[in-house]
């Protein structure tokens, strides 16, 4: 997708830390370049400022690993995941609205596209079905739900055709059983005789 999310992924320049900047939340937002509109904590966000800020913690995550793994890493105490994402929003916010549903979010190209709010966003009816002036997450909860109902149906529907095959294939030979369970009644037979 060629996306930065406003993360620089670029070689990391070691920064000048003052004394009072050393926690790790601190040192990864100065050593990433992070900006500050990602890691803004106060006010509400949409759903579309989540989204971006859980994708710029994707690209943060890469070059946070990448520079670990390189040993540039300033502090004694290597950073945590969870040292990460307090970077973006809280802990428990994160893994209530972000990990169930973001992760997921690149299956479903229109929801993507609407999060991404790009030049081909697509309507808010085309999306979600239902125009609304926000959107939340008990939306995303719903979009998901919806999605899990429908592939549930087609899977119904799938087991009523096969149903329906077997019992044509049945009457077309003549007899109440199928020709699959004739043929697997034949094989154990062979079976048992070798």
């Amino acid at each position: 997708m060629g996306l930065s999310a406003g993360v620089s992924t670029s070689t990391v320049s070691q920064p000048s830390l003052s004394a009072s900047s050393n926690s790790s939340r601190d040192v990864i937002i100065s050593l990433l370049n992070i900006p500050a509109h990602h890691v803004d904590r106060k006010g509400s966000a949409n759903l579309r400022t989540s989204y971006a800020k859980y994708l710029a913690y994707l690209v943060a995550k890469k070059a946070l690993d990448k520079l670990v793994a390189d040993g540039k890493w300033p502090l004694a105490k290597d950073p945590t995941r969870e040292d990460l994402v307090e970077v973006f929003i809280s802990k428990s916010a994160f893994f209530k609205n972000y990990q169930p549903y973001f992760p997921y979010i690149p299956n479903h190209p229109v929801l993507e596209r609407w999060l991404l709010n790009e030049d081909d966003v697509p309507s808010d009816m085309e999306t979600w079905g239902v125009g609304k002036n926000v959107y939340g997450y008990r939306d995303l909860s719903d979009f998901f739900k919806g999605v899990q109902a429908n592939k549930e149906k087609g899977k119904e529907k799938e087991k009523e055709k096969e149903k329906e095959k077997e019992k044509k294939e049945g009457k077309a030979s003549g007899s109440g059983v199928s020709h699959k369970k004739v043929e697997k009644t034949a094989g154990k037979k062979k079976a048992t005789r070798a």
